[in-house]
């Protein structure tokens, strides 16, 4: 998380004198909520609150600066049992945990970390209640405020590039996009209509697809400004519905994963992935598989991909579920992780940390075991070419029946 700026030296100094010359109480630091002891410089006086603001209304974020760490950590949320919830932290190297935070009689969603690792996104449900939250943390488990309060439990909470605003999904009688100005705080803008985030075009616009309601047409892929209701540019009008996309980290190339369904509403063969300038041109084919599926696409590297499926690339245990990276260009696939035949692979987010380390040395994902009923998060090594290392390991699981658990995504402390 970006914002805001970084301080001067000057004004750095004048704040110590500042905080000096009124005996320490001017800038005093909210007291811990259960953090993990690291430090940081506040840069603001003012007091992070909890209670909602006003109806439709965003409220500016406090963020006082983090000094990044050099330590790889996921972030990720336990909910036990749908009473009660933990953000929580695990790190690779010591294989350790550490509770961000804790939150007694409610549930945490769409955790996001943000761009700089210092902060988290979420919305918090509490028991009993039918609206949300949406809430900030610092990554240190200081600092916990309320920015907004909605109607129903937002999807995709995503922070901006430069970590000014904020966008998430909604759906029913609220599907659409919504957007909150968390640097000066405002009304919440929405673009209404079944929409799915796919990536952030820069600041100020996201792309998204739109969802199929209650029909197999196609959906369409459009660039959304989250400045201004309902402004909308299409981009993509595939003929299929079984469609995935992606964006290459520098935004400047498209990727279109194609598939088939089969009547069980199943993702079948063949599946095509192609890419085009975002700028123009037409799609062009980098590879094609006959008879296996291909989920979900992400950019983890500059000329590689990331993505699940089944029965790729002409590999033994062909009938087996797995995790797979390949080049941009088509070339060199590669088995990462087998997840096994009946087990469901999958990965969260649409940020690049939010599946990759920050070193690019590890990736993490979920995976729904052959019962469909225990889900797992798992920690995978990589090599500098994102090739594996070393076995996957389990950090949590959890059946449906007790609660759930999601990836926030990767920070350095």
């Amino acid at each position: 998380m970006k914002f805001p700026p970084n301080r001067n030296l000057n004004i750095m100094a004048f704040s110590m004198i500042t905080c000096l010359f009124f005996f320490f109480t001017a800038c005093a630091q909210q007291p811990s909520e259960g953090g993990s002891g690291i430090s940081g410089l506040p840069t603001s006086v003012a007091t992070p609150q909890t209670n909602c603001p006003a109806e439709h209304v965003a409220r500016a974020a406090i963020m006082p600066e983090l000094a990044a760490g050099k330590k790889q950590n996921l972030v990720y949320v336990y909910n036990h049992g749908f009473t009660a919830s933990t953000l929580r932290r695990y790190e690779p190297a010591t294989k350790s945990k550490t509770d961000i935070l804790s939150v007694p009689n409610g549930s945490i969603y769409d955790a996001i970390v943000s761009p700089d690792g210092a902060w988290v996104l979420f919305s918090i449900q509490m028991d009993g209640q039918s609206g949300s939250q949406i809430q900030l943390v610092r990554i240190d488990g200081l600092y916990r405020q309320t920015l907004s309060c909605i109607q129903f439990i937002p999807g995709q909470l995503q922070f901006s590039p430069d970590q000014k605003m904020i966008a998430f999904t909604g759906e029913g009688a609220g599907a659409g996009i919504y957007s909150l100005n968390i640097a000066t705080g405002g009304p919440i803008v929405t673009t209404f209509g079944y929409l799915h985030i796919v990536d952030w075009a820069d600041n100020t616009h996201v792309y998204a697809a739109s969802i199929p309601h209650q029909s197999v047409k196609p959906p369409t892929l459009m660039l959304v400004d989250i400045t201004q209701a309902n402004k909308t540019t299409d981009m993509d009008k595939p003929d299929t519905a079984c469609i995935q996309y992606a964006f290459s980290l520098d935004k400047k190339q498209l990727f279109r994963v194609t598939c088939t369904l089969n009547d069980a509403n199943e993702i079948t063969g063949p599946s095509t992935i192609s890419v085009k300038p975002v700028n123009g041109g037409s799609f062009h084919t980098i590879y094609t598989v006959a008879d296996g599926s291909i989920g979900k696409i992400h950019a983890i590297a500059d000329k590689t991909l990331l993505l699940y499926g089944k029965a790729l690339f002409g590999r033994h245990n062909e009938t087996n579920a797995g995790f797979w990276k390949i080049d941009t260009d088509g070339r060199n696939p590669t088995l990462l992780l087998d997840t096994g035949a009946a087990q469901q692979p999958d990965f969260d987010g649409i940020a690049q940390w939010s599946i990759v380390s920050r070193d690019g040395t590890h990736f993490a994902g979920t995976v729904l075991d052959a019962d469909g009923v225990t889900t797992k998060i798992f920690v995978q090594l990589l090599s500098s070419d994102h090739s594996t290392l070393d076995a996957s390991i389990e950090i949590a699981s959890v059946a449906s029946s007790a609660g759930d658990i999601s990836i926030a995504g990767w920070t350095t402390v």
